[in-house]
């Protein structure tokens, strides 16, 4: 069974600054000559393509998939699948000008309160 243990807490702000650092880097180099507008499309598109990777791993992992296919699990690909969609997903909440770190805590609150 893979297991791997970071020894490295990063919280969400220093994730959010990293993201913000490197959105207009190059790191999909076809996108330089990108508008915004163009970006934010094209991180829409990977956001979809990172949950669906996400969804086959879960689903092999669950035993839901026909066995020759499941040979293409492994925890590690489990684990990459769900850092994808939160860079993914970070990456564009940037690019919409969206405060991840705040829509985090409102969206606390409001299940903290739905709770009681």
């Amino acid at each position: 069974m893979f297991f791997r243990y970071i020894a490295y807490n990063m919280d969400i702000k220093e994730l959010v600054d990293f993201m913000e650092r490197t959105i207009w880097d190059g790191c999909y180099k076809h996108t330089w000559d990108f508008t915004l507008r163009e970006r934010q499309f094209e991180q829409m598109i990977k956001l979809g393509e990172e949950y669906w990777e996400l969804c086959e791993q879960v689903s092999w992992a669950l035993w839901a998939q026909r066995l020759e296919k499941s040979e293409r699990f492994s925890e590690e690909n489990l684990w990459d699948e769900f850092a994808d969609v939160i860079y993914a997903t970070i990456r564009l909440a940037c690019l919409m000008d969206v405060d991840i770190e705040k829509a985090l805590e409102n969206k606390h609150i409001k299940l903290k309160n739905r709770m009681k």
